[in-house]
């Protein structure tokens, strides 16, 4: 219980941090809030012709592309290890879901990322990472039951996320993305509440 709360809360300053971006401390391409430490992407080079590159975007609009692309990893990362290690069809079904739509979002973040100039993490995110890490070594029902719950963790944050860029991001193709994939975030957290129970 202590392990998922302080995961939530990790990944709750992370998300906060876009939100708050043009607050954030800049040194040398960081980002620094609190414990966490970001790439500003603004120290990138921005893309050849491109007029709305990482250098021309805001903060708080980069923030949202990397913590979403993160999210997307730890969607697909945990989901496999579902396949692997999960018990229930329940849970292997919706993991076939997380598998799939996740995917689908990486490769238009992608694009549009790479459009823009702006280098997505390749890595998780320490918060995303520490979710990840709570799956480990766990199989079966008790697999089941932390996969389900670290599944409503990491939706409720991301229905959060997309909900701040959709209506508070600057670049408008970000913002139509988040305002695209909102309504399935959301069924993802219903249905991850359903197999939680």
């Amino acid at each position: 219980m202590k392990k998922n709360i302080l995961a939530a809360a990790l990944f709750a300053s992370t998300t906060m941090m876009w939100a708050c971006g043009g607050n954030d401390k800049k040194d040398g391409g960081t980002m620094t809030t609190g414990e966490n430490t970001m790439v500003d992407s603004t120290a990138t080079t921005p893309a050849a012709g491109g007029a709305a590159t990482g250098a021309a975007l805001d903060t708080m609009s980069q923030n949202f592309a990397m913590t979403a692309a993160s999210s997307d990893m730890l969607e697909i990362q945990s989901s496999n290890m579902a396949m692997q290690n999960g018990n229930s069809d329940r849970v292997k079904n919706f993991a076939t879901t997380m598998i799939r739509d996740h995917g689908t979002t990486s490769t238009q973040l992608k694009t549009i990322a790479s459009n823009k100039g702006i280098t997505l993490p390749t890595d998780l995110m320490p918060p995303h990472k520490a979710m990840l890490d709570q799956l480990q070594g766990k199989t079966g029902k008790d697999f089941d039951k932390a996969y389900a719950a670290m599944q409503v963790t990491a939706h409720q944050a991301a229905v959060d996320l997309f909900q701040r860029a959709s209506n508070g991001a600057t670049d408008a193709d970000l913002k139509n993305f988040a305002t695209q994939h909102l309504p399935h975030l959301r069924m993802h957290l219903d249905s991850a509440q359903a197999i939680n129970r």
